[in-house]
């Protein structure tokens, strides 16, 4: 893991592209060759900022992360809360259970799994994926995402 100064030491190598085209051009592999922003450990970064920013201007980040991780959130306890409450809502539906309520959760229990597999293989050999807290984030967001989607 890389210390707090070279973290600190890359994200002010960000501020030396103007806009996003700088920044995609220095990312941009040439030959197969990695790029000199993505290895100097700006690729978290340049993630970032490609999929949720409209500029490079960090000043305006915090508000848009806000806004983001609430969303995030909100899809969260929407999509998860039957998952992560089964003993509750099996108790809840025994009674009043109607078949296209259990159908959707039985869907989303299949769905889970199925990502659970895809996060157990990912990246077997770097060990930050084979934290219990960052394979359950994961498989949050995936899941999030996913039935966002279906």
């Amino acid at each position: 893991m890389r210390s707090l100064q070279d973290a600190s030491a890359s994200w002010q190598d960000l501020k030396q592209y103007k806009n996003l085209k700088d920044l995609q051009e220095a990312v941009r592999l040439d030959g197969g060759h990695s790029s000199p922003a993505a290895s100097s450990g700006l690729r978290s970064a340049c993630w970032k900022t490609f999929l949720l920013f409209d500029s490079v201007d960090t000043v305006t980040w915090p508000k848009t992360l806000a806004s983001s991780r609430s969303a995030y959130n909100s899809l969260r306890m929407h999509f998860l809360s039957q998952l992560d409450n089964q003993d509750e809502l099996s108790d809840l539906m025994d009674d009043e259970a109607d078949s296209a309520t259990w159908t959707a959760i039985r869907k989303d229990e299949e769905l889970r799994a199925e990502i659970q597999q895809d996060v157990d293989r990912c990246m077997p050999e770097n060990l930050y994926f084979r934290q219990p807290d960052t394979q359950r984030t994961l498989l949050d967001i995936l899941v999030s995402v996913s039935s966002k989607r279906v």
